[in-house]
């Protein structure tokens, strides 16, 4: 808080109890000092949304750090995600993908660099197909090509090209007729 804002506050706050105990300080009359207070400083509103702005954002830190930390193992250790490195290596990267994701797939180069550079390092891909109907067929875990099975790495790891979008197409074509 500014020098202005803090003297401002404290002779209305200090003043308050021995005016109050007089019962000469109606509701009126500090609500009329407040706004009186506001207009000479108008800082104080934005101090006041920085402060609480700043008490949401470690609220939201907070929730968030006790949502991971409750999930962790869920995400890190589920037996039917992939793993790529080192399987007991003692940093573990969990990267989400969609096999449509091109994003994804130019990341796997530095996905690759990575997993060369440092013997310790754990990947862990988690499927997340959020680009379409094209997506969640192409995801075993939702019911496409190779439901059921457990993928010891993603399609075209080497590349990460996926199955793409016209050879999901034309396998939901064949399977669901002409």
């Amino acid at each position: 808080m500014n020098k202005l804002t803090t003297v401002t506050l404290a002779i209305l706050m200090g003043g308050l109890p021995f005016v109050a105990s007089a019962g000469e300080l109606s509701e009126a009359r500090i609500k009329e000092l407040v706004y009186e207070a506001i207009r000479e400083n108008p800082d104080i509103i934005m101090e006041a949304v920085a402060i609480l702005q700043q008490r949401e954002d470690e609220a939201q830190a907070s929730a968030t750090q006790s949502i991971l930390s409750d999930q962790r193992a869920a995400l890190e250790r589920d037996p039917n995600a992939p793993v790529l490195g080192n399987p007991d290596g003692d940093v573990t990267v969990v990267e989400f993908f969609d096999y449509n994701c091109p994003y994804c797939k130019r990341a796997m180069t530095e996905v690759q660099a990575l997993l060369e550079a440092d013997a310790d390092v754990r990947l862990v891909y988690r499927e997340w197909p959020v680009l379409g109907e094209g997506s969640v067929f192409a995801s075993p875990s939702t019911g496409g090509p190779g439901a059921g099975e457990i993928r010891r790495v993603p399609p075209g790891a080497d590349g990460f090209p996926g199955p793409g979008r016209r050879s999901i197409r034309s396998s939901h074509r064949k399977r669901s007729g002409p």
